[in-house]
């Protein structure tokens, strides 16, 4: 199974199938009731983070499921630009050896920002994609601390994490996997797969003073001339998940 057109000479597994034995799928929403037709769908969406967080230049740390950034070439702290949640610029270090405020000196370990994707099932025809920011440590960049030494640092780091730094952690990567767009596309040959950026709205009943809310930031994507041309020649080309 696979969300590839392969009927199509430039499929991946061209080479590999008996194109007479390829079958359409019309339609997914037949799947869902189904645990095991379910499972594959989910299955299917969860791979197809592969090739977005690859092209990104995200590792992926199999043992745990999660994508995470490495140092940059030269084996130094990397750093990202990107808009936060009030339509600034800034800088997020995403790799980069912790170091003492005495001596300023390296604590000999690394700290990397690293996430969690899936998408999620949330109602009968709804679903989300599902961010949740981690952290990976490492011996000098590459190689893995110990479980116990890992588990420590994860803990003590995030004693230190509130509110308002992990909602800017997901706007972090909200903004990188969207490039500062209304939608974040997959495009498969033939059908695409298309997120919205915006994040979930839920219904939330604050105490205090009726009517004094508080209002969130939160920036706006909008379409330029490219992204909008892109999201069109997408959606023109839907057709339904392929088998074998």
């Amino acid at each position: 199974m696979t969300f590839c057109d392969l009927e199509s000479v430039d499929s991946p597994f061209a080479d590999l199938i008996d194109h007479a034995d390829v079958r359409d799928e019309d339609g997914f929403s037949d799947w869902w009731p189904n645990p095991d037709r379910l499972r594959w769908y989910v299955d299917l969406l969860n791979r197809s983070l592969n090739k977005m967080t690859g092209r990104k230049g995200l590792q992926l740390d199999r043992d745990h499921n999660r994508y995470y950034f490495d140092p940059d070439e030269s084996g130094e702290k990397r750093s990202i630009r990107y808009q936060t949640l009030t339509g600034r610029w800034s800088t997020l270090g995403v790799a980069w050896e912790p170091t003492s405020k005495k001596t300023g000196k390296g604590k000999g370990y690394w700290e990397h920002l690293a996430v969690s994707l899936r998408f999620e099932k949330v109602g009968d025809s709804s679903w989300c994609f599902s961010i949740r920011p981690e952290r990976r440590f490492t011996k000098d960049g590459l190689a893995e601390l110990a479980g116990k030494a890992t588990g420590k640092k994860a803990t003590s780091r995030k004693s230190r994490i509130y509110n308002i730094d992990y909602r800017q952690e997901l706007q972090f990567w909200r903004d990188y996997f969207c490039n500062g767009t209304p939608r974040i596309l997959f495009d498969f040959g033939g059908q695409s797969l298309v997120i919205q950026s915006q994040f979930v709205e839920p219904t939330v009943n604050w105490p205090g003073v009726h009517g004094d809310i508080p209002q969130p930031d939160e920036i706006e994507y909008e379409d330029d001339l490219f992204s909008f041309s892109e999201y069109h020649q997408l959606i023109d080309h839907r057709s339904g998940i392929r088998h074998e």
